[in-house]
């Protein structure tokens, strides 16, 4: 507890340290703004998550939160939460949120090569960290978040599809704002 305590006295001067020390830790390429972070597992690499969206097909989704891979180790889920809103750029709804394309998303990748291949993006309308699959690693579950549901998704056979009766409302009686009686 005094730890923290002493975080929030000086939590403006630990971060700054820790900005420093962080800093001397990355190299910057010359006239390109690219770093290199040495902590990266050789062979990392950085992909972009495209939902390959009709109407904003550039579009990359941030707030990718959470991994799973399957029993297999065949199939790796990559959970999106947070405020992957996008609104309307122009014509009589321009600045106002598209509900279609608002939503999170479960990226689905192939990861039996070298390289991972995205198979499926499966939208969620929200979302908050949770992803797992079951023993069998032919259905997997995803947290519903403020919506307090699970919604519940099959391996068919031209991928993953939410199952019918999904998702599962859990019925709690606490808010959001109500953790001493969250139960999850």
């Amino acid at each position: 507890m005094a730890t923290v305590f002493g975080l929030r006295l000086c939590g403006p001067f630990q971060a700054a340290a820790f900005q420093q020390d962080y800093n001397a830790q990355i190299q910057t390429i010359p006239n390109t703004g690219q770093q290199i972070t040495p902590l990266a597992p050789r062979g990392s690499r950085f992909t972009a998550l495209n939902p390959g969206l009709s109407d904003f097909p550039q579009y990359a989704v941030g707030q990718a939160v959470t991994t799973v891979v399957s029993p297999d180790h065949r199939t790796l889920l990559i959970l999106t939460s947070g405020y992957n809103v996008l609104n309307a750029t122009s014509g009589a709804n321009q600045g106002n949120q598209i509900n279609a394309d608002s939503n999170e998303y479960v990226f689905v990748f192939d990861i039996t090569n070298k390289i991972p291949v995205q198979k499926q993006v499966v939208q969620v309308p929200n979302t908050y960290n949770g992803i797992v699959f079951d023993p069998s690693g032919t259905t997997f579950y995803v947290a519903g978040g403020v919506d307090d549901n699970v919604h519940i998704y099959d391996l068919s056979g031209s991928g993953w599809a939410e199952r019918g009766g999904s998702p599962v409302a859990l019925g709690h009686s606490a808010g959001v704002d109500d953790c001493d009686r969250v139960a999850f």
